[in-house]
């Protein structure tokens, strides 16, 4: 029963560190039990204890978007893509975009794009760089298409972000 559970559980995709502790006390339980009343309670007490667990992995990312959004906050200014990491997953593009989107409530490309917009802000508050050199530095080799995502994302250019930085 507990081995079903446990594969019920992981086959859910989603990543907890609680797993193994939890059955592994429940299977100590196990030994203990001398009557059917006590095996009656045992089961009661795994079958409500699994339905917790798939109940809290629901909370938390599926594995694959895990490591998706580990690979772009860990990467974004290098050359990355939906493409390049569903192949790398052995899913399809399609399944990967899909999961990503269930999961997070954005598009890869967007969620991408905020991590790369974040780092961006983050360096032109903090340093002298050029616009096209923060632009190369989170990924983005296009100087003007940087330009327009940032207009976008903050409402303003970067050199006018610059100048409010340096107003401040």
């Amino acid at each position: 029963l507990i081995l079903l559970l446990i594969q019920t559980i992981n086959e859910s995709g989603h990543t907890s560190k609680k797993l193994p502790e939890y059955f592994l006390t429940q299977l100590s339980k196990f030994a203990r039990i001398s009557s059917i009343k006590s095996l009656e309670n045992w089961i009661s007490e795994t079958i409500h204890l699994a339905l917790r667990l798939i109940r809290e992995r629901k909370e938390t990312f599926h594995l694959l978007v895990q490591r998706a959004l580990n690979r772009i906050n860990q990467n974004y200014d290098k050359d990355i893509s939906l493409k390049t990491l569903a192949n790398e997953f052995g899913v399809t593009p399609a399944y990967l975009g899909q999961l990503f989107k269930t999961e997070t409530g954005k598009l890869f490309k967007d969620y991408l794009s905020e991590v790369r917009m974040k780092a961006a802000r983050s360096l032109l508050k903090t340093t002298d760089l050029k616009i096209n050199e923060i632009a190369e530095r989170v990924g983005i080799s296009n100087q003007s298409y940087f330009n327009r995502v940032f207009r976008k994302t903050y409402g303003i250019s970067p050199n006018q972000f610059r100048q409010y930085r340096n107003h401040e």
